[in-house]
């Protein structure tokens, strides 16, 4: 297996088919060992990485990207970018700290490269990890710088991932109208370069901007839309949140038992993927839930275990002081 199984590989994980990419991406790592090719090896193993990181596989994907094992067969660009990839696995399993240092490091080499391309990836990485330590301000600085750079060396994917970081920076702050035309435009493009699972995302990200804009059919389909896509490509970190998405419309609506069935079902599906962000909010959720549904016993238990997997998050960021943009 050569360039071809890369091509492969990529067009599988573009289009949601994240057990075929994880598949293919297996076999050229066995293909490029047996052969001796280092670099192809390499990529393989980044390929298999992000399929097994859709999949909510993060501590696995970490092991296809130890950059401790790194050679020097790997030119400057592919170093960095293991090393960024590294760093955004670091940040979905909640070592902000050592993902910060990295991308620290990695942006040093960037800029005393003169890599403009590779210093807006690392914007975009800032970005992600500034979302999970709810420094919102910062995150949406970082989207920004990531947008300037994206703009001007015509790099459409790095757009729309800035773009969408943007549009986020506004929706966690209730900014509802002012965050859909950035996920639109996120939208569009990657629709337009065929990554389908990610344009699904940013279909499920503007349910929630027409959800807390009290367009609830909107939001309903958006999110219905979604879960699907996410079931079929087995991206478990999309579809725990599309389940939660649509408990919320059952909730509004006061549909009790369907709200608290998508809530149970979102926070299980949490657990194992160690996502305790998301396991605090569906948890409470649940405790709004039965609150309103006059169980204030239940509401309690499901608040105290909200409050606990809230803490497990703030212990981990923490850790982390404020870093520059």
């Amino acid at each position: 297996m050569s360039v071809g199984g890369l091509e492969a590989a990529s067009i599988a994980f573009k289009r949601g088919d994240l057990k075929q990419c994880v598949e293919i991406s297996t076999q050229g790592i066995q293909d490029a060992q047996a052969e001796g090719n280092e670099i192809e090896l390499w990529w393989f193993r980044c390929m298999l990485a992000q399929g097994m990181a859709s999949q909510g596989r993060y501590q696995e994907a970490l092991s296809w990207v130890e950059t401790d094992e790194l050679s020097g067969a790997l030119d400057l660009g592919a170093r960095t970018r293991l090393m960024i990839q590294r760093a955004f696995y670091l940040t979905q399993t909640r070592n902000y700290f050592l993902a910060k240092n990295i991308l620290d490091e990695v942006a040093s080499l960037a800029r005393a490269a003169g890599e403009q391309a590779l210093l807006g990836e690392i914007a975009v990485n800032r970005m992600t990890l500034f979302f999970y330590l709810a420094e919102y301000d910062s995150m949406e600085e970082c989207a920004r710088s990531a947008l300037a750079i994206a703009e001007q060396q015509r790099l459409a994917l790095l757009e729309g991932w800035a773009a969408s970081g943007i549009g986020k920076s506004f929706m966690v702050r209730s900014r509802f109208q002012q965050a859909i035309p950035w996920y639109e435009r996120a939208h569009r493009i990657f629709v337009r370069d065929g990554i389908y699972l990610h344009a699904s995302q940013m279909r499920s990200e503007l349910g929630c901007c027409y959800y807390g804009l009290q367009e609830d059919e909107k939001a309903l389909e958006l999110f219905s839309e979604a879960l699907q896509v996410s079931l079929d490509a087995g991206a478990m970190p999309s579809y725990q949140i599309d389940l939660a998405n649509i408990g919320n419309i059952h909730l509004r609506r006061g549909e009790y038992a369907a709200a608290i069935s998508n809530y149970q079902k979102a926070a299980n599906i949490a657990r194992e993927l160690d996502d305790w962000i998301s396991v605090s909010k569906w948890l409470k959720n649940l405790a709004i839930a039965y609150s309103q549904m006059g169980n204030p016993t239940l509401s309690a238990i499901f608040q105290q275990q909200a409050e606990n997997a809230h803490h497990k998050v703030e212990e981990a960021r923490s850790l982390v002081k404020r870093m520059p943009v």
